[in-house]
C-alpha cells in the first residue's frame, strides 16, 4: 500500500502538482480526524478492559475455591457478579460502536469532499485543453486506486487502537523492575535456529563465609509504603546450627522479615548478609537456593507425591526420596496408598489430608538441604494429632540446621537459642527462653496467657498468633463468649 501510494503521489504530480497535494492532504486529514476518534474511543476501550479483567479474575478464585462457594451455596450470587461486570462490557460497547462508526462517517464526508475537489480539477484541466482523454482515464484510474489505501487506513487504525489499549497493563507490568538473575538460567547457546535453551540444572546454595554469621540483619528498615515502616532498626544475627524465634503481635513484621530473608522486597535502609554475602550482591536464584522454607499453607502441585517431594530436586534418587519421607515421618501414610510414592495429589494436592501435605513439604525442604531453614507457622493449620506428626519431621529437618521460626504455640519455640520478640516493627526484646521468662515482658506476659482459662487471655494471646495450651479443654466456653 506504501509502495501503490507513492507512484500514485509521483505520477500525479508529473502531470500536475496542484493534483498530488490534493492527493496528499487525504492522508493527514484522515489521521487528524482518528486522533479525534482514538481519545474518546480508548477510554471506552479501558473500561471494558477492567471489568473484563475483574470478572476472570473472579471468575478464576471462584473455580480455585469451589468447595467455599458451594458450602455458603453462592454459586448465584457469583453468577450475577459476572454477569454483572459483562453487562457492563456490554453496555459500553454501544457507545463505544456508535461513537466510532458517526466519526467513520465523519471521515467519509471528509474524503468525499476531497475527492470531488480532485475529480473537478481534472476534469477542468481536461476541458482547459491541458490533459487529453487518454491522460484523464489514466488520472482518474491513479485516483481510484489511491482510494484503497485511505480506506484500509480505517482498518489498520482500529486494528492499532485495539492494540494500544488492551497492552497498556502489559507494558505497565513490563517496566517493572527484574529480579537479579544469574546468567547461567538461561544460557546463551543457541541451537541451529537461534532458539535460546534453558538449563535446568538446580542452583547451588552460596558457599558459607568462614567466621561469618549465617545470617545477620544489621540496622534493617523496610516499608511497603513510603513513610509506612513496617519494621525499624532491625539487628539480630544466628550463627551455624542457631535457631531463632520471632513473636510479636500480628502485623508486627514477622512475616515481612522472612520475605526479606527471602529476597522478595530488599531492605528500604540497612543491610542483610546471608553466609557471609551482601544479599544486595546476590542473585535471587543463589539466595533462594541458600533457603529452605515451610509455609503455614502446604503448596503442592498436581502430579505425584514423588514429583512433589523431589520439585527442589528433580534428579533425585529413589533412595533419597524414600529418606527424607521417612524423617518426615511421612512415609507411613505414603506406602498406605495403592500407588505409594506414584498417587496422584490432584490439584493443589487435595486428596492429602492437611497434616499429610504439611509433611510432603517438610520432606520436600530436606530434600533441598539448604542451609538456612524457615518455619512460617508451619503447623498453625493443623489439628493437635497432625501437628505431632509434623513436628517430629520438623525437629528432624531442624537438626544442624540454622532456623528461623515463627510459631503459633510457645512450646515449639521453648528450646531455641535465641527469642526475638517484636512490638510495632521494632526489636523489644532479645535473648534465650529462659531469660526472657524472668525478664517480665512480651514473652513472659505469653507465658502467663497460655496457663490461663480465661477467654478474655485467650484473645490477648491470638494477637500474637499465638493458641492456648487450655484451648481444647474451654473450646465450648470460648465459642458461648464469642
Amino acid at each position: 500500500m506504501i509502495i501503490q501510494t507513492l507512484a500514485v503521489l509521483a505520477i500525479t504530480a508529473w502531470f500536475y502538482w496542484p493534483l498530488a497535494i490534493l492527493l496528499a492532504l487525504l492522508f493527514p486529514v484522515y489521521m487528524w480526524l482518528t486522533a479525534l476518534t482514538s481519545k474518546r474511543w480508548q477510554k471506552f476501550e479501558a473500561i471494558k478492559n477492567e471489568n473484563i479483567d475483574q470478572a476472570n479474575g473472579r471468575f478464576a478464585e471462584v473455580i480455585g475455591q469451589v468447595k467455599v462457594a458451594k458450602s455458603f451455596v453462592s454459586e448465584t450470587r457469583e453468577l450475577f457478579h459476572f454477569a454483572t461486570r459483562y453487562r457492563t462490557v456490554v453496555d459500553t460497547t454501544k457507545p463505544q460502536s456508535r461513537w466510532w462508526h458517526m466519526m467513520d462517517t465523519f471521515r467519509g464526508l471528509a474524503m468525499a469532499f476531497i475527492f470531488l475537489g480532485i475529480y473537478g480539477v481534472i476534469f477542468w484541466r481536461t476541458l482547459e485543453g491541458h490533459f487529453s482523454l487518454g491522460d484523464m482515464v489514466m488520472l482518474l484510474q491513479m485516483v481510484s486506486s489511491a482510494k484503497q489505501p485511505v480506506f484500509m487506513m480505517s482498518w489498520i487504525v482500529d486494528t492499532a487502537q485495539r492494540a494500544i489499549a488492551g497492552s497498556k497493563d502489559y507494558f505497565k507490568v513490563m517496566e517493572e523492575e527484574l529480579e537479579p538473575t544469574a546468567p547461567r538460567e538461561l544460557v546463551a547457546a543457541t541451537t541451529g535456529s537461534h532458539t535460546p535453551q534453558l538449563d535446568l540444572t538446580p542452583v547451588r546454595p552460596l558457599e558459607p563465609t568462614p567466621g561469618a554469621p549465617v545470617f545477620s540483619f544489621q540496622h534493617v528498615s523496610f516499608a511497603y509504603e513510603e513513610g509506612k515502616p513496617v519494621v525499624e532498626d532491625i539487628s539480630f544475627a544466628a550463627a551455624e546450627g542457631h535457631k531463632v524465634a520471632l513473636v510479636g503481635e500480628s502485623g508486627g513484621g514477622k512475616s515481612t522479615l522472612v520475605n526479606l530473608l527471602l529476597g522478595l522486597y530488599h531492605p528500604s535502609a540497612g543491610h542483610l548478609d546471608v553466609l557471609g554475602h551482601r544479599v544486595d550482591d546476590l542473585t535471587a536464584s543463589r539466595l533462594r537456593a541458600s533457603v529452605g522454607v515451610v509455609f503455614q499453607e502446604s503448596y503442592l502441585f498436581s502430579g505425584t507425591i514423588r514429583e512433589n517431594i523431589a520439585y527442589g530436586k528433580p534428579g533425585a534418587t529413589e533412595e533419597e526420596i524414600v529418606d527424607v519421607a521417612k524423617r518426615a515421618n511421612a512415609h507411613e501414610f505414603i506406602q498406605a496408598f495403592p500407588d505409594g510414592y506414584d498417587t496422584v495429589i490432584g490439584e493443589r494436592g487435595l486428596k492429602l489430608s492437611g497434616g499429610q501435605k504439611q509433611r510432603v513439604s517438610v520432606a520436600r525442604a530436606m530434600l533441598k538441604d539448604a542451609p538456612i531453614l524457615v518455619l512460617d507457622e508451619a503447623t498453625s493449620a493443623l489439628d493437635t494429632k497432625s501437628e505431632r506428626a509434623v513436628q517430629a519431621g520438623l525437629d528432624e529437618l531442624m537438626k544442624d540446621r540454622t532456623t528461623l521460626i515463627i510459631a503459633h504455640r510457645l512450646s515449639t519455640i521453648a528450646d531455641v537459642d535465641t527469642i526475638i520478640t517484636l512490638d510495632r516493627g521494632r526489636i523489644d526484646e532479645m535473648s534465650s527462653p529462659a531469660e526472657l521468662a524472668q525478664s517480665g515482658g512480651i514473652y513472659a506476659e505469653l507465658l502467663k496467657l497460655t496457663q490461663s482459662t480465661s477467654a478474655a487471655d485467650r484473645r490477648r494471646l491470638k494477637k500474637y498468633g499465638f493458641v492456648s495450651g487450655h484451648a481444647s479443654e474451654s473450646e465450648e466456653e470460648e465459642e458461648a463468649d464469642v
